[in-house]
């Protein structure tokens, strides 16, 4: 299958969406400071695969979460993802390890026994999701009064961290990679020992292994469904539910797997309204096998940017909801290409 990769930058608008650990009455919020001397707050791209997965097993996309377990001795054992791309959405998407796959099942002698690790590296990566606007030690006090004047007690205080911003993340989609596990490098085969690599046990499990697939159509249905995710994706925290939807998008599908634009989205503020910088976009859209193949989303009145400055450096503009098809077109066309097939 040929080499395609889909990526898209997106900003949103959040607040608060991830906190670490914390101390006493106080939670603090995920945070990281930059050269410029400001503190700026992300939410782990941990977290927004979370978010994706848990709204991907629902209606209407009804994902299949991986069955798990504990795998290893003693202190040192670790969760493991066990069911097969071709069972579950997460193992395919979201990559898996396993260790001590037994090449043999039937093996009586433990000591002997041969057995592979397996590494699925994830064919859809994540950004963590970086505010655009400094945190500026903003916190809030919470009490729990109203539950304890039922009972005349003195209520509990604490503090919290935090932080509304615009946020930007990116993700990266190895599309020849989706639905199967022909692919050495993304999936690799290692044997306990050296040895194992000569024997006919460990031949026949890799031919077979390497044969795990499922149709081009599922492939693009499982893309699409992703794509679907991110443009209404939203995350649950601490009683809020937080519209992580793009107001901004750019991306495109490309024979280079490679995320444009995660280093190139930049805003400042105009008249108290947020501007997309477009001297980088502008820049990279020279290259004509980007451009022509990049879309650009724009929520209208949220920025000082309007569409029409956008169509002055590409014609591919639009809304957010314009980029999410026409991404789910890319996908379609890829995977019912000829130079796609199985």
């Amino acid at each position: 299958m040929k080499t395609k990769g889909l990526t898209a930058t997106i900003v949103f608008e959040a607040q608060s969406l991830n906190y670490d650990e914390g101390y006493g009455n106080l939670s603090i919020i995920k945070k990281f400071h930059r050269g410029d001397g400001n503190v700026y707050t992300y939410a782990s791209r941990q977290s927004l695969r979370y978010a994706i997965f848990i709204q991907g097993c629902q209606d209407p996309y009804k994902w299949k979460p991986s069955n798990v377990v504990l795998a290893g001795e003693g202190n040192k054992r670790v969760v493991q993802l066990i069911s097969d791309i071709t069972e579950s959405v997460e193992s395919d998407l979201f990559g898996y390890m396993r260790t001590n796959v037994p090449l043999n099942s039937g093996a009586k002698d433990k000591k002997n026994k041969e057995e592979v690790s397996i590494m699925r590296t994830a064919p859809v990566r994540l950004t963590p999701a970086i505010s655009l606007e400094p945190f500026r030690n903003d916190m809030e006090m919470l009490t729990n009064k109203y539950q304890s004047d039922k009972i005349q007690a003195q209520p509990n205080i604490s503090n919290s961290e935090v932080h509304r911003s615009l946020y930007k993340y990116t993700i990266t989609v190895d599309l020849h990679r989706i639905g199967t596990e022909e692919d050495v490098i993304g999936t690799r085969i290692s044997p306990n020992k050296e040895t194992i690599k000569e024997t006919e046990d460990f031949k026949n499990f890799v031919e077979k292994f390497r044969k795990i697939h499922i149709d081009n159509e599922k492939k693009a249905q499982r893309v699409k469904e992703l794509l679907s995710i991110i443009g209404n994706l939203y995350r649950d925290i601490r009683g809020r539910r937080e519209d992580l939807k793009p107001l901004f998008i750019i991306g495109g599908v490309y024979d280079i797997c490679n995320p444009f634009f995660v280093n190139i989205i930049r805003v400042d503020y105009t008249n108290n309204l947020p501007r997309i910088v477009l001297e980088p976009i502008r820049q990279i859209l020279e290259h004509n096998t980007i451009k022509n193949h990049t879309y650009i989303g724009i929520r209208e009145g949220i920025f000082m940017n309007t569409i029409t400055e956008f169509q002055a450096i590409t014609t591919n503009v639009g809304s957010p909801e314009f980029v999410i098809t026409k991404l789910q077109e890319e996908v379609t066309n890829y995977y019912n290409s000829n130079n796609s097939s199985s």
